[in-house]
């Protein structure tokens, strides 16, 4: 297979020209002088790999995220700031490599590539981005859990072991860090309220928890909890990510800690305008859930007791789904819904919450297949604000019979009632409902959904709850001729 290069720095264009020379698949086609000149080479075809010696540093995360994205090769000689470059996805050239040695590697991770690019979309792969030979630096190991993948152009920036090097103790893989991604279509289904109330009772069965808000159209994690939102956790975390220095202590500086009684819960703020949302980027946001991943596998000092339970991270997406910037753009253009689809992608566990009426149910049974599209973790579906008015005078079983009738592609698993008394309250003194109410219906309702939760990322068969079994609804028979309209 042939490998198209170019190269940038005196001393990459040196070993360029001798790899050239070898008349093999690998051939120089360009010698550039700046990234700049790489972009336009790599996005017109002329050059499939990238070898980078001097002008390193120009090769920013945001670039490497396209590069890489794009199927490019990126190749760094040691010494070149080759350690954040490998971080970011490069591979790595060592300073005393011969010409055949180098054009070997190019070779093989043009080829690897090649493979991946080729497999179907969300394939797990078998080996790790940043390709070594001999005398490469190694990532250290368990600095990914079983399962947890890397794509092309993904790689996890940190390793906990030199994070922890203070005594922190690592847990076993069978408590590795769990995403689980909180959802809802258009129309204010309470996905928010889920996600901050499920991250409290979550942390009330003693998990680690941590809960971003990656909302690009409204974020309000910190509105519901009376946080002040002067500051975005998420994007000071996804800065700290690219510049590869997200550390435990850089993340703890990013978060706010929201005491809960005995548990507690780790909340990275979303954005302070829905204008920022350019600052959450597809690259930016992976690399934010991997390193929050690696951390989550080791207990820091002093959380002994708390290492029982599986980590999870909570996170709030937005609703839209939608991938259109090639129908404004010729080019490549930043995407608002990055940060939800690289949710999705990254998800262990989505839950999809369905506003439990008339509108919101049709609603939400036409996003769902765009979401299963977009996901390859399970989908629990969650029927929320269930109330008589709105589905009649058994509601459960109405909303069953209902989402039946449209013919959703999954089933309703949970339910949680509508206490909008409760929940205002709640929202109005920036608390939670296990400390606001922690005896009303809802507040035991997303107990049992937390329930559910934790034993389906602890990989265990979790039934339906048993409901009444009615039919010819009002509710249901509604939706029925609505659907024969």
């Amino acid at each position: 297979m042939s490998v198209p290069l170019t190269s940038v720095g005196a001393t990459a264009d040196l070993l360029g020209q001798e790899i050239d020379r070898l008349h093999g698949p690998v051939t120089l086609v360009r010698r550039s002088a700046d990234l700049a000149e790489v972009l336009s080479v790599t996005r017109s075809g002329l050059a499939r790999a990238v070898l980078v010696a001097e002008g390193a540093e120009e090769f920013v995360p945001e670039a490497m995220d396209t590069l890489l994205a794009a199927g490019v090769v990126v190749a760094v000689v040691e010494g070149f700031d080759d350690d954040r470059m490998v971080a970011a996805g490069a591979v790595f050239v060592p300073v005393d490599a011969d010409a055949r040695e180098a054009a070997e590697i190019l070779s093989d991770e043009s080829q690897r590539i090649t493979r991946l690019r080729g497999a179907a979309p969300g394939a797990p792969t078998a080996e790790p981005t940043a390709a070594v030979s001999a005398g490469a630096p190694q990532e250290s190991e368990g600095a990914l859990g079983p399962g947890d993948d890397i794509g092309i152009g993904e790689s996890l920036l940190l390793s906990t072991d030199d994070h922890f090097s203070n005594g922190g103790k690592r847990i076993d893989d069978g408590a590795r860090s769990r995403v689980v991604v909180v959802w809802g279509p258009h129309g204010s289904p309470g996905r928010s309220t889920v996600a901050v109330n499920l991250s409290a009772e979550l942390a009330a069965q003693g998990h680690r928890v941590t809960l971003i808000d990656l909302d690009t159209w409204g974020p309000s994690v910190a509105s519901l909890l009376g946080l002040l939102d002067e500051a975005a956790g998420v994007s000071l975390a996804c800065r700290a990510a690219d510049r590869n220095s997200l550390d435990p202590a850089a993340l703890d500086r990013a978060a706010v800690r929201v005491d809960l009684g005995r548990s507690h819960i780790d909340v990275l703020t979303g954005l302070t305008r829905p204008d920022r949302w350019p600052e959450l980027r597809s690259g930016s946001v992976r690399r934010l859930l991997h390193a929050c991943r690696a951390f989550g596998e080791v207990t820091p000092p002093g959380e002994e007791d708390a290492a029982a339970q599986q980590p999870v991270i909570v996170v709030d997406i937005g609703f839209s789904l939608e991938e259109d910037e090639e129908l404004s753009f010729d080019s490549e253009a930043p995407r608002r819904n990055a940060a939800t689809l690289t949710a999705l992608e990254e998800a262990d566990l989505v839950l999809a919450v369905v506003n439990a009426d008339v509108l919101g149910l049709p609603r939400a049974a036409k996003s769902l297949p765009s979401l299963m599209e977009a996901t390859t973790a399970s989908v629990v579906v969650v029927a929320n604000k269930v109330r008589k008015a709105a589905a009649g005078r058994s509601p459960r079983a109405a909303v069953r019979e209902a989402w039946a009738a449209i013919g959703a592609p999954a089933p309703i698993s949970e339910f949680l009632s509508f206490d909008p008394a409760t929940v205002d309250q709640a929202a109005l003194d920036g608390s939670v409902l296990c400390e606001a109410a922690p005896n009303s219906a809802l507040r035991r309702e997303l107990e049992s959904l937390s329930q559910h939760v934790s034993e389906r990322l602890a990989g265990q068969d979790v039934a339906d709850a048993e409901e009444e079994v009615v039919t010819e609804t009002k509710f249901g028979r509604r939706l029925s001729g609505w659907l024969r309209r």
